[in-house]
């Protein structure tokens, strides 16, 4: 149960901060974990963009006179922290103002001037109402990442979005170590002696819930937990899909969010995973070889049966200097790509170095800064229940159609 509600605070101007300090620290219920003086927006968007590294429980927004404007901070804060309530202090509410701002976020309404026992029972509501909700949310989601070559940084990847996904949702957040082979998500974590669900073949015990429990690390600084299903190396048959779906399933219920790490080889385990997934995400580099091998899982997905809307390709350590551009790697894919994600190879392997993935401690960098744009996506979607393309300009594309060149060529012979 949370005891004091950490808030990010959204005021037009200084005196309203003053006011809003003197009140908010007669409420026992809350602390003010951010402030953003809002009357430059520009500025307010470079602090908005801190945001997502924060954990929050709610966002008090001061309303400015322009409807329009408030709306546009709301929608801010929404598309930093998609699932944080929001509660609104203005005068005069307009209905058309509470239409358009329930989409955000906005749980209560309350008219200004602010009064202390007015926010305290709207802070009250608002606990009460999401302890209730939180059985009642949606069911945990299953996440696959698969990479089409080796080397593309998959696990760098699921170790980043996962930080990503626990701070902005303040859900339980699962990674799956399903790489049976090289699997090596717990070095990401730092984690020195880890545990595997079994060392030589998996036995009927292997499955049971309290083998499971004792085998799952949390990582202590982050919060998200790990289970490694095996080294690998000794065992030269590892094929488990029905054993895997159960344990999946039932890991379901527990977890907000289970990230399954399948490595670069696509067999029956994996299949197993992929199909019980609510996402793919394929990551491939933007070379060549990558390309043909993400082409080729792309058919096999289609043969398997899979929704091309679940299917999300991410290309890792793009940059405007690659010999194939944004356009010609859709058009030689034939899909369309959710994300780009730049390289920034130094701080990426210092952060493996230290043992705690760079999303953790920072959001500054062109790297951590697509995650978190990224991971803010993947919960808009699961809250409009609808697929999208990212929509936060990660990914910018031209109309003009590109002549078809040597390489594209080479992918479609």
């Amino acid at each position: 149960m949370v005891s004091r509600l950490k808030a990010l605070v959204l005021v037009q101007n200084e005196r309203r901060r003053r006011e809003f300090r003197h009140i908010l620290g007669k409420v026992e219920i809350v602390r003010i974990e951010q402030e953003i003086l809002a009357e430059n927006l520009s500025k307010s968007k470079e602090n908005l963009d801190l945001t997502g590294s924060l954990e929050l429980d709610v966002a008090l927004l001061d309303m400015p006179d322009d409807p329009e404007v408030g709306l546009h901070q709301l929608e801010q804060i929404h598309s930093r922290i998609p699932l944080l309530p929001v509660v609104v202090i203005g005068s005069p509410v307009e209905a058309g103002f509470l239409i358009k701002s329930m989409k955000f976020g906005v749980r209560e309404c309350l008219s200004k001037p602010l009064k202390q026992d007015e926010l305290a029972e709207a802070l009250h509501r608002l606990l009460q109402r999401t302890q209730r909700e939180s059985y009642m949310e949606f069911p945990g989601s299953i996440f696959t990442f698969i990479s089409s070559k080796g080397g593309n940084g998959t696990t760098t990847l699921v170790a980043n979005i996962a930080v990503c996904l626990s701070k902005a949702s303040r859900k339980r957040v699962l990674v799956v170590d399903l790489d049976v082979q090289l699997g090596n998500v717990a070095d990401w974590f730092g984690v020195k002696d880890n545990r595997y669900l079994f060392e030589e073949e998996p036995e009927l015990s292997t499955w049971e819930n309290e083998h499971v429990r004792r085998t799952i690390i949390k990582h202590p600084l982050t919060g998200v937990d790990i289970l490694s299903l095996t080294r690998g190396f000794s065992r030269k048959s590892h094929a488990f899909p029905h054993e895997l779906k159960r344990l999946l399933l039932s890991l379901k219920g527990e977890y907000g969010f289970i990230l399954v790490d399948t490595g670069n080889t696509l067999e029956s385990n994996g299949v197993a995973a992929l199909d019980l997934s609510d996402s793919i995400f394929l990551i491939s580099k933007g070379d060549l070889p990558a390309l043909r091998n993400a082409q080729q899982l792309l058919q096999v997905f289609s043969r398997l049966g899979y929704a091309q809307d679940k299917i999300r390709v991410l290309v890792n350590r793009h940059s405007k200097n690659d010999g194939i551009d944004l356009p010609q790697i859709e058009k030689a894919l034939g899909h369309k790509v959710f994300c780009t994600i730049p390289n920034d190879f130094r701080p990426v392997i210092s952060s493996l170095q230290r043992g705690v993935p760079l999303t953790f401690s920072t959001q500054e960098l062109p790297f951590t800064k697509v995650l978190f744009n990224l991971s803010a996506q993947i919960l808009r979607t699961l809250v409009e229940s609808q697929a999208k393309p990212i929509s936060t300009g990660l990914v910018l594309r031209s109309k003009k159609e590109l002549p078809e060149s040597a390489v594209l060529a080479a992918l479609n012979p």
